[in-house]
């Protein structure tokens, strides 16, 4: 069997983190500047419930082309809801793919988004009203991201502090204590890479895959795979049918490919938010993905 078989096989691998991280949430009341103008207490330093912390996993799981990154909880009193944004050093070399539900909220509703600033923006609540359970440790969510770029030796993953770490108990304070910032970010070795940059395995099947971010504002990358080399076209339409920007068209070697699309057509000019369609042509594969541009 050859190397690129074998490769082929493995995708999927672990990888230990240079920093294990020391999990432990005081059993404190949180407190934060109170904000509400009608408060006889506004712009004073208030208590709320007990604290709830957030760190991430010791390990990253990876694949060729994926980075999945747990998020974990520990709550010393039921929360309802919480938000966050998760940034990293990557130099836009990691793009938000998805965000999946952990045991700790695995009912709940969980919505996440790229924004511009390159930050993975997640947020989650129970519509039934559900809680989570008091003094429990887990697993919040599970984040992959996949990877457009080259990556350094090392990453490292923080929670913007300046956008906000909210985790909401049941009368919707915020009671978040402890997270991983810039000054204490999860560093995460990346030397796997070096194994497998000369053995990337040529796709089996042509492939149009969902642009992310979607909805997406300004920007969204599409990405192909081509079974084999020969002329390949993208090309962008609105729902009329019309051509709004050809974002590919030469002849490209056999692997997986991206494009990246800044929401404009052929002349430059910003087109206006709506549904447009991804055609792919390579040879006699044809396929189309709808995207969400949202001005």
């Amino acid at each position: 069997m050859s190397d690129r078989k074998v490769f082929a096989i493995l995708v999927t691998v672990m990888f230990l983190a240079a920093r294990l991280p020391a999990f432990d949430c005081p059993a404190d009341s949180a407190a934060f500047v109170d904000l509400d103008t009608t408060s006889t207490s506004y712009g004073e330093t208030v208590a709320t419930g007990l604290c709830a912390c957030l760190d991430f996993g010791a390990t990253l799981s990876a694949t060729d082309s994926t980075v999945t990154l747990s998020i974990l909880l520990h709550e010393n009193e039921p929360l309802r809801g919480f938000q966050f944004e998760i940034a990293d050093n990557s130099n836009n070399a990691l793009v938000l793919r998805s965000v999946t539900a952990g045991d700790e909220i695995s009912s709940w509703s969980v919505s996440s988004r790229e924004s511009s600033a390159g930050t993975a923006v997640i947020f989650g609540f129970s519509l039934s009203g559900e809680e989570t359970v008091a003094q429990s440790e887990g697993v919040l969510l599970e984040v992959t991201f996949d990877m457009a770029g080259r990556l350094g030796e090392k990453v490292a993953f923080f929670l913007d502090q300046e956008a906000g770490v909210l985790l909401s108990d049941a009368d919707a304070e915020n009671v978040a204590c402890l997270f991983p910032t810039s000054d204490d970010p999860a560093t995460y070795p990346v030397d796997w890479l070096a194994v497998s940059e000369d053995q990337n395995p040529i796709p089996s099947v042509f492939t149009l895959h969902q642009n992310y971010p979607n909805p997406f504002n300004p920007e969204t990358t599409i990405q192909y795979d081509l079974a084999r080399a020969g002329h390949v076209a993208l090309i962008i339409h609105d729902l009329l049918g019309r051509e709004v920007e050809v974002a590919v068209n030469s002849w490209q070697e056999a692997g997986t490919h991206s494009v990246m699309w800044n929401g404009r057509d052929a002349a430059g000019r910003e087109v206006a938010s709506g549904i447009y369609i991804a055609t792919l042509r390579a040879g006699d594969f044809v396929d189309q993905k709808k995207m969400v541009l949202l001005q």
